[in-house]
């Protein structure tokens, strides 16, 4: 039902948020740039990040 009462509202919302994410996260080249245009600094520090990430194994399925 709220759908329904509110769709312009949320056309105008879908419109604001497919242009932010255009022209301010497709252009992100790295994980602090990201950290830093989605304002997360103050919960996620990037190096905690990047340590979390350099943990993961590589992926060795696709050896033959």
């Amino acid at each position: 039902m709220y759908i329904r009462k509110n769709t312009v509202a949320l056309q105008k919302a879908s419109e604001k948020l497919a242009m932010t994410f255009n022209e301010e996260f497709i252009v992100v080249d790295s994980l602090e740039e990201f950290i830093d245009v989605a304002n997360l600094y103050s919960v996620l520090e990037p190096s905690l990040v990047t340590d979390a990430i350099s943990q993961i194994p590589e992926d060795t399925s696709s050896e033959a």
